[in-house]
């Protein structure tokens, strides 16, 4: 078939295309101009659509008619009622059954109430459809016939859709029926009414919901009840209905002093700050969970806590209280009186006995104070052994050096002496522990403890095995020999040994798709040892780590300059947020010193990917030549993750050329995206040509994504280039991914471009 592209009086080159294809194409082709005629908002089509209803394929009527739903016309009434009745495909149905709603076409209702008892028999049915395929579609027509109807708001239908949701044999579909009902005026209303006091409590609760988010009397009067009923469920329900409503409802205070201590603690949080007393007298309370509640609606409003007179209380909490109330009356003391409490909240901070909880509260009240005493404690809580202790005051520190509109200040210095490791200082290591340190020295990291999952790792430690086995095994039965490694176990005795496989004559060739997929293995998380006690992290790491990963968040040039020389070779983890943090803090930086530009260069060639990628990140926002030749040179790495931001630094410095055109072709998805986003084509034809065929590429993987780029960037001549594929009929195989493309990229402006 050859596409006629007789351009009509009302319709663009687009939509004709389009229409031609759907009145003649392959069912496919029919099927993708359908879906596009709808999204695209082509009323002009319409007529096209409506003769697609009575297609051969039942896929192209049920897309004809989603279209039509979209385009909401009403020329399209009488064929899709005829469509709902007489087609017994049931994809179809639905979708007539949306358009028609959509429509507002009242003379569906009456069919829509004698579907919902049942397969009516004046309507076409496919019955042998649950014994071809083993599914009963009846359901979704069911549930579809019933938003419809609470569409229209049809009370007559109420006592169908009741009865039709009691059938004990139907499936459940109470929340959906509750939810109709509700759309359906004063017999709705009434229905939901009678479930709200049913024996069931699910029904109970599910319509109390409902009910408390109307208005009207006889919701009003119901969900008053329910806030009484015996069930905890149904008084929360209608709790949390009622606040949808209106948080300020008085009708909620009585949830405040419910007999059960978790439905006046979730409460409270939902509207305790309207009653002040009830909030007083909650605090004295012994359930701790009413307690916490209480003292997170006092953070908020510690207004509250002048007005009751409760300070004595909060102390008396922070002094006695289990953990979670002690460490939120910490909060709200510094809150309401940071003066009068500090030297309270700093003496819990240190005391011997004070649980952790309590302790990571307190930091939380020191991040909000503005004083030495405080600082200084947060400084001095850096080395201390529970690591969320650290991590906590760090975050604390940092929020207190962002307060500050001077740099540097106080809390910046604490920031960059720790990245240096002066404030937490590595310890000497004590005899014996010299090949602990070692470890450390080539990288082990105890607090990651993961699977070695990279080549450069694993090869050592298989070789290293296969010779294990081999003393194992010397003068004994190789073939009854039992194999130490997964690798010697996995090519049995019958295959090679281990060392055949990774040295000599016989080494097995990584290819570029097998050293992607380590790669991909490398970069996701990785199950972790099972162990029964917490790992632990050296302090000065922890620290030096947590400055790196935070001053990433300071655009400063002696940030940028502390980051470089905090560069570790010994600790990788260290480097690789350092590198990221660089990266981050340049975006704000007109240009890097040139400490960092050294240090980045001398990386650059580094044989670890995760470096590589880190220094390529990190380059991309250096603004300088040597940095343009760097990321262009990187664009040949192995690497598929150094590649692909190297070509988005080459975007960054606005430096995408012919050499980031090449990386379309490469072999990786996300490297070849990248690269299309880097490009601008503007007005240049030759880059949108370059662009549009790259959309075929790949068979369509992309195609998509680079509409949209072409849409941004001279739409009409790329919409013409895909027009014209549509016109050869020797590029039929690629049909779909040029529909798919003009969909994305919506209605033309103007015709101007395409016609020409």
């Amino acid at each position: 078939m050859v596409l006629k592209m007789n351009i009509s009086d009302n319709k663009d080159p687009v939509c004709q295309t389009l229409c031609d294809l759907l009145s003649g194409g392959l069912d496919i082709h029919r099927t993708i101009a359908a879906q596009a005629l709808g999204h695209m908002g082509y009323h002009e089509a319409v007529p096209e659509l409506v003769a697609a209803l009575l297609d051969e394929d039942g896929d192209v009527r049920t897309d004809a008619a989603a279209a039509l739903t979209e385009l909401n016309d009403p020329r399209a009434k009488k064929q899709l009622m005829e469509n709902l009745l007489g087609d017994p495909c049931p994809e179809v149905k639905l979708s007539a059954i949306d358009a028609l709603t959509n429509m507002k076409d009242r003379d569906v209702i009456p069919w829509l109430r004698r579907m919902v008892k049942g397969r009516d028999e004046d309507i076409v049915w496919d019955e042998e459809e649950f014994y071809e395929t083993g599914w009963d579609d009846w359901v979704d027509v069911q549930v579809k016939v019933i938003k419809a109807l609470a569409a229209f708001g049809d009370e007559e239908a109420v006592p169908d859709i009741v009865e039709a949701m009691d059938d004990e044999y139907a499936q459940d579909i109470t929340e959906i029926v509750f939810s109709a009902l509700a759309k359906m005026g004063d017999s709705g209303v009434e229905a939901l009414a009678k479930y709200a006091g049913a024996k069931d409590v699910r029904h109970r609760r599910r319509a109390v919901s409902v009910l408390g988010s109307l208005g009207g009397a006889t919701a009003s009067k119901v969900v008053s009840k329910a806030l009484q009923d015996e069930a905890a469920d149904v008084r929360v329900a209608a709790g949390h209905a009622l606040a949808k409503r209106d948080t300020q409802d008085k009708r909620l205070e009585m949830l405040l002093v419910d007999k059960v201590a978790e439905v006046r603690a979730e409460f409270i949080s939902v509207c305790g700050q309207y009653h002040p007393s009830r909030l007083s007298a909650l605090l004295f309370e012994q359930d701790l969970s009413v307690q916490s509640a209480v003292l997170r609606k006092l953070q908020i409003n510690p207004t509250i806590v002048e007005d009751m007179a409760l300070k004595g209380r909060l102390l008396e909490i922070l002094e006695h209280t289990a953990t979670e109330p002690a460490a939120l009356a910490a909060q709200v003391l510094i809150a309401v009186a940071p003066e009068e409490f500090e030297g309270e909240v700093l003496e819990k901070l240190n005391a011997p006995l004070t649980p952790l909880d309590v302790r990571l509260g307190v930091i939380k009240a020191l991040a909000t104070l503005d004083t030495d005493p405080s600082l200084e404690a947060l400084k001095a809580v850096l080395s201390d052994d529970h690591r969320q202790i650290r991590l906590d005051a760090m975050v604390a520190i940092s929020s207190r050096a962002g307060a500050v509109d001077q740099w540097p200040n106080a809390a910046s210095e604490i920031l960059l002496s720790s990245l240096r490791g002066e404030i937490v200082v590595e310890p000497e290591p004590e005899a014996g522990e010299a090949d602990q340190v070692a470890k450390e020295d080539l990288g082990a990291d105890v607090e990651s403890a993961e699977i070695v999952d990279s080549v450069d790792a694993a090869q050592p430690m298989l070789s290293e095995q296969a010779s294990q086995t081999s003393a194992n095994t010397d003068g004994a039965d190789v073939e009854n020999a039992f194999p130490n490694s997964t690798m010697a176990a996995l090519l049995g005795a019958e295959s090679p040994s281990v060392d055949a496989v990774m040295s000599g004559d016989d080494k097995v060739e990584l290819t570029e798709t097998d050293m992607e997929f380590l790669e991909l293995t490398h970069r996701s998380p990785r199950k972790k040892k099972i162990t029964s006690v917490d790992v632990v992290v050296a302090p000065h790491q922890d620290v030096r780590r947590f400055a790196a990963r935070i001053l990433g968040g300071f655009a400063h040039p002696d940030v940028a300059t502390g980051l470089a020389q905090a560069y570790s070779d010994h600790d990788k983890e260290l480097t690789l947020t350092v590198l990221d943090s660089l990266g981050r803090v340049g975006a704000g930086l007109d240009r890097y010193p040139d400490v960092v530009v050294d240090t980045l260069l001398a990386k650059i060639d580094s044989t670890d990917a995760d470096i590589r990628f880190g220094v390529i990140r990190a380059f991309a926002q250096a603004r300088s030549e040597g940095a343009y030749r760097l990321l262009k040179k990187c664009l040949k790495d192995h690497s598929s993750f150094v590649r692909t931001e190297a070509i988005r630094g080459l975007a960054l410095c606005g430096k995408a050329d012919d050499a980031v055109i090449a990386c379309l072709s490469d072999d990786v998805p996300a490297v070849r995206l990248a690269a299309a986003q880097a490009l601008t084509p503007g007005a240049d034809p030759e880059l949108v040509r370059r662009l549009v065929d790259f959309a075929f590429e790949f068979e369509g993987y992309h195609v998509r994504a680079v509409a949209k780029l072409l849409h941004a960037n001279g739409s009409d001549f790329a919409r013409s280039l895909f027009l014209t594929v549509l016109q050869d009929n020797e590029r039929k195989r690629v049909w779909k991914v040029a529909v798919e493309a003009l969909e994305e990229m919506g209605r033309p402006e103007s015709d101007k471009a395409l016609a020409a």
